[in-house]
């Protein structure tokens, strides 16, 4: 191989090694009860929780529906894993100073062959905590498994749970696309010079550009909202009517529901965390029932005359003119963002 492609093919063997530093996958759940969400993190050594009392959280409610007990200790690919990782970036690092394709090969087809066994195990770990639950649960539901998607997102019950890759995962992910690419660049090494160059550019650009792919698909993006089924992260009551649902959408791809305009302002101002780890304010126009849009640019009708769920009388319209149109009919105060932002604290006397 070219001295290209054994540089490759070393940061390849590296980002091996790399994947024992962060979670290899993460488990996300969201529910009533944890409107800012808890979640796992898997790594090759350790299950741990997203903040430092989420395993201890989750344990405490699958105790509630009859799934075992998370132990780490207990849970022999955790012993397995990381002396097998290590080998692999060891063998890396030999192939990338013999220089042989075929030796390159061989690594590229053990790593895959690992994934697929380690994806396999992690669902088959995945089914077994989902299915086999303990007859004497409190909380039973013919017919109901709980297991966790491996990859996406899936709701179970009032859980909204969310499987994805973590940065470890990430890291195997692009160590794999950086040897492909160094063997098939060595493949057409014996070819002209015009052709060695062109797949060469590819080759480093495809690494990178599998893990921003991959980045981007995590980002969040606004759902639907449950009616009747969703419940509202700041007052607890299930989100019931469709003109007045609210949603905030975070950096990291929590989704917290609410049932009116009230109640997202409201967690805003009491939440600064929150708020300024938003990545969308959604409100539902009262004209056009279930449709959201940016609450930041839009315009609210404040009036007695059409109680919001929570009794401040908030109506969003997409404009202004929609606003006052509404005004016309029904009388009030047309306010914008920062008008309703002042409103709620004023009304619910919010620090």
């Amino acid at each position: 191989m070219s001295s290209r492609n054994r540089l490759l093919a070393l940061v390849a063997a590296l980002l091996l090694f790399a994947a024992l530093l962060q979670p290899l996958w993460t488990i996300s759940l969201e529910a009533p009860q944890y409107p800012e969400g808890i979640g796992l993190k898997i790594w090759a050594y350790q299950i741990t929780g997203q903040k430092e009392q989420d395993l201890h959280n989750i344990n405490g409610l699958n105790h509630y529906i009859g799934m075992k007990t998370i132990e780490p200790d207990s849970i022999p690919e955790l012993r397995i894993l990381p002396p097998l990782i290590i080998a692999l970036g060891i063998l890396g690092l030999v192939v990338a100073w013999i220089g042989r394709r075929w030796l390159l090969g061989l690594w590229l087809l053990l790593i895959v062959v690992g994934g697929a066994v380690g994806l396999v195990d992690f669902w088959r770990w995945e089914y077994d905590y989902g299915h086999n639950l303990n007859p004497d649960a409190a909380i039973k539901v013919p017919g109901m498994s709980y297991q966790p998607p491996l990859l996406g997102t899936r709701q179970l019950l009032n859980m909204r749970t969310t499987s994805l890759p973590g940065l470890g995962g990430l890291a195997v992910g692009a160590a794999l696309a950086l040897g492909a690419t160094a063997w098939w660049s060595s493949r057409v090494d014996g070819g002209s010079s015009k052709r060695r160059r062109k797949p060469g550019v590819a080759a480093l650009a495809m690494a990178p550009l599998l893990v921003a792919a991959l980045a981007l698909s995590c980002k969040a993006e606004p759902r639907d909202i449950r009616y009747r089924q969703d419940t509202c992260a700041r007052c607890r009551m299930f989100v019931m009517d469709p003109r007045y649902g609210a949603e905030l959408v975070t950096r990291h791809g929590k989704i917290l529901v609410f049932d009116s305009v009230e109640c997202l302002a409201a967690h805003t101002l009491e939440d600064l965390k929150a708020s300024k780890g938003a990545q969308a304010l959604l409100v539902t126009h009262y004209a056009r029932p279930k449709v959201l849009a940016m609450a930041e640019t839009g315009f609210y009708l404040q009036c007695g005359d059409l109680p919001s769920p929570m009794g401040l009388g908030l109506s969003a319209c997409a404009t202004r003119a929609e606003a006052e149109a509404l005004q016309k009919q029904h009388g009030g105060k047309v306010l914008d963002w920062p008008g309703v932002i002042s409103h709620v604290r004023d009304a619910w006397r919010i620090p």
